[in-house]
C-alpha cells in the first residue's frame, strides 16, 4: 500500500507540476497577447495618415484573431484620446466589434462629439453593427 500511496502521491505531483506550467505558459500567452494588442493600438494611433490607415488594415485579422479582448484598450485609447484623426482610426477599430459595450461606447461618443467627421464615422460603424445597435440608439432618441 504504501507504495500506491508513493505512486499516487508522484502522480498527483506530476499533475500539479504540469498544470502550474500549463498556467504559466497560459499567463505568458495572456501577456504577450496583451502586449501585441497594445502595440497594435499604438501602431493605429501614430504616424501619418496612411501609415494609419495600412495599420487599421494590417491589424484587423489579428483583432479578429484576439476576439473580444482589445476593446477594453481600444475604448480606453478613444476616450483618452484628443487627436480627431487617431478617435477616426479607434472608431472604424471598434466598428468590427458588434459588442454590447462598443455599442454603447460608440453611441455616448456619438452624442458628445461635436466633429463632424467622428460623427459621420460613427453612424457608418453603428450602422455596420445593424440590429445589435438598434435598441441602444432608440434609447438615446
Amino acid at each position: 500500500m504504501s507504495i500506491a500511496k508513493t505512486t499516487s502521491t508522484a502522480d498527483l505531483s506530476k499533475d500539479y507540476i504540469e498544470g502550474t506550467k500549463q498556467a504559466e505558459i497560459e499567463a505568458f500567452d495572456t501577456e504577450l497577447q496583451l502586449e501585441q494588442i497594445e502595440q497594435a493600438i499604438a501602431q493605429i494611433t501614430t504616424g501619418d495618415f496612411h501609415h494609419k490607415w495600412d495599420s487599421v488594415r494590417n491589424f484587423r485579422k489579428q483583432f479578429a484573431n484576439w476576439g473580444d479582448r482589445p476593446i477594453p484598450f481600444l475604448i480606453e485609447r478613444l476616450n483618452r484620446s484628443t487627436d480627431p484623426e487617431n478617435q477616426w482610426f479607434l472608431i472604424r477599430t471598434l466598428s468590427h466589434y458588434d459588442h454590447p459595450i462598443v455599442i454603447e461606447t460608440l453611441a455616448s461618443f456619438l452624442v458628445a462629439t461635436s466633429v463632424e467627421d467622428l460623427q459621420i464615422e460613427v453612424t457608418k460603424a453603428l450602422t455596420q453593427l445593424g440590429n445589435s445597435a438598434i435598441a441602444i440608439l432608440t434609447r438615446l432618441i
